[in-house]
């Protein structure tokens, strides 16, 4: 149930009162969801993300991908305090006294030269590389989460 107040001033009138106004009832035509309200900047009908506690803008959304979330690279290491640095198919990442590198298309990344193996191998699409979510805890450190609810990712790094 929702109670509306309104508040009147008439310059006119002679006399002050209490009137009441008779709204409609709500039906799907005549209202709105304010649920859609809240729907954070980075929504994109899919998967959101935010790196300790605040959300993450895409130009190129996570993807769902053979049940692995994949992010993009650059937005969420850059989000995480890193630089990323491109060259010819390879991604060095540098972020507290770690160096990731990373070959496009490969599943494994090197973290201060000890390779380590993701579940599944990264992508291009629209001119971002694409990573698995563990992709990031594995290379970081950072602590992961899954929000099903919400279809969020929780990124924290320490």
């Amino acid at each position: 149930k929702f109670t509306l107040g309104v508040s009147a001033i008439c310059e006119y009138s002679d006399y002050d009162s209490i009137q009441s106004i008779d709204f409609p009832t709500l039906t799907d035509e005549n209202s709105a969801d304010l649920l859609m309200l809240s729907i954070p900047d980075n929504y994109n009908g899919g998967i959101n993300v935010t790196v300790n506690g605040s959300p993450v803008v895409f130009d190129v959304p996570p993807q769902l991908v053979n049940d692995r979330i994949m992010l993009p690279m650059r937005a969420v290491f850059e989000a995480l305090g890193a630089s990323v640095d491109y060259n010819d198919g390879v991604i060095t990442a540098v972020s507290g006294g770690k160096t990731i590198i990373h070959t496009i298309g490969e599943s494994t990344v090197y973290v201060n030269n000890e390779a380590i193996e993701t579940d599944v191998p990264s992508f291009v699409t629209n001119g971002r590389t694409l990573v698995p979510l563990s992709f990031i805890s594995e290379a970081l450190g950072a602590d992961v989460q899954w929000v099903e609810e919400t279809q969020t990712v929780v990124i924290t790094l320490n």
